[in-house]
Order: structure tokens, then sequence, then C-alpha cells
């Protein structure tokens, strides 16, 4: 916001310390784990930040403590470099990864230079992610209750809010592999609620569509010049089978091979 503030209950912390709160306990982690300062940190951030976000999340590492030589680079981009990295040959170029995280879903086209450094081609984002699906969850079980039962749902999402987004995310992890979940909570005489998966996918379809509509952009843009030849999902919500089935479909249309960001992993750790 314009105020850069984080609203918690009735109160408000500003933005930059809640920002360096959370990178300060990271931080010691690390120090912890290794016994010292790393020589470098890399930041992740939205590939849609610009030079004030960026500057902000800057400005929460040094309060944080962290003394290191400090890289911002964009989720996509950095998902990427860690496949190229740890996957070597696999993926031809340019290769596209769309990172779907919890409310943003980013993409960068990134392919070789004639002096071996990856460069970006293409770069565009989304304000959708894996919260919409959650809430995608919620709307239908709101849709499903009988009068009685919506009050207490209501209710629910007033005064316990972690809880009610907690089962609406564990849901959806559940219809990723399951035909048929339910959300389930014991609050008052909140009823639990069966969802199909066909259900949950006519719920959702406008955010799958949001989600993948940078890279349905980034194939039509680079299709004359650079035609994308590779297709990463990465994040949270890449598991959704409604997302992995439209990412996948989009990439057929260059003839781009397409893969999922675990499988390549598990695929490098069994080589």
């Amino acid at each position: 916001s314009a105020r850069r503030v984080l609203r918690l209950g009735g109160d408000e912390l500003p933005l930059v310390d809640a920002m360096s709160a959370v990178l300060g306990h990271a931080y010691a982690a690390i120090l912890e784990q290794s016994g010292g300062p790393p020589a470098q940190v890399v930041l992740t951030h939205p590939v849609t930040w610009g030079g004030a976000r960026k500057a902000l999340l800057r400005k929460a590492a040094e309060r944080a403590g962290i003394r290191s030589v400090l890289h911002l680079v964009s989720e996509p981009e950095a998902a990427v470099r860690h496949v190229l990295a740890h996957v070597p040959g696999e993926l031809p170029v340019p290769v596209a990864l769309l990172d779907i995280g919890a409310s943003t879903s980013d993409l960068v086209v990134l392919t070789w230079s004639a002096d071996g450094r990856l460069v970006p081609l293409f770069q565009d984002g989304t304000q959708a992610g894996g919260d919409d699906f959650d809430a995608g969850v919620l709307d239908h079980v709101a849709s499903r209750l009988s009068e009685r039962g919506l009050r207490s749902f209501a209710k629910l999402r007033e005064e316990q809010p972690y809880e009610a987004w907690t089962v609406a995310r564990q849901t959806k992890h559940e219809l990723s592999k399951l035909p048929e979940s339910s959300f389930s909570v014991e609050y008052e005489d909140l009823p639990d609620v069966p969802i199909r998966r066909e259900r949950f996918e006519e719920a959702t379809e406008d955010v799958v569509e949001e989600c993948t509509a940078a890279l349905e952009n980034a194939i039509d843009t680079l299709r004359g010049s650079n035609p994308v030849r590779s297709v990463v999902l990465s994040g949270g919500s890449s598991s959704v089978p409604a997302v992995c089935g439209e990412a996948e479909r989009l990439a057929r249309n260059p003839g781009a091979r397409f893969f999922l960001v675990g499988e390549l992993e598990k695929g490098a750790e069994s080589a």
C-alpha cells in the first residue's frame, strides 16, 4: 500500500519492520546451521516489483542484520537458474518458468547469450495465486450451506480466519490428488461440506486463466523471434490439475516440452 503498513487485527505494523522480522528469523537459522555469515545472500521477489519495493526489501535486509553481499532476483528467475544448474542438458532454451506463489503468478523466459550468460527475453506476472484457489474453496463451501450453517461459517471466518484458510488450503491440496475431499472443521454446528474436483475446477476456472495468462502472452510474443522450447511449472499451487493441464496445453502450441519442477528435481537426485 502507499503507507507501506501491515494490518494485524486492529494494529498497524510498518511493512519494513514485518519484512525485517521474517528475514532476521531466517538469517539467524542460516547462521546457526552454517556457523557463520554466508558470503552472499539471494533474496527473491515477484517479477513485477519495481525499484521502490526492491529498495524496501534491501532496507528490511539491512535492519535484519544481513551484512553479506546481497542479490535481488525475481522468483521465477531464481527457480529457473536453480533448475538449469541441477539438471544440465535437460531443458532446451528458451525456457519459460511459471512460478505460482501464494498471491502472484510470475513468469520469466531465459536463454543463453553468445558469451554464456543467462539473459531474460520476457518477464511478466499477475496478481493471482494459491490464495485465490483457497478463496474458491471457501466460496464453494458458502454456496453449499443452509442459512444456519452459513451463519456459523461466517462466524468461523471472522473469529478464526487462520483456521478457515488453513483448512481451505488443505482441501485444495487434497483435491489435487483425489477426486473428492471435504471442508471439515469442528466449529459449532458447521457440517462437513464435500467438494468434488470438477466443482472446485468450475469455481476456480477464472483463477487458472489468470495464473497462466503471462505464459500465454510470452508464447505469443516470442513465437516469431525466439519461440519457447521448454515450459517449467513451479510453486505451491503448481500441483493443481487444472493449472498443470492449462500450462501443458499452452506449451504444446509452440511444440515446447513441459515439466513440473518437482519432477525435474527428483530426476536429478536419482541420476
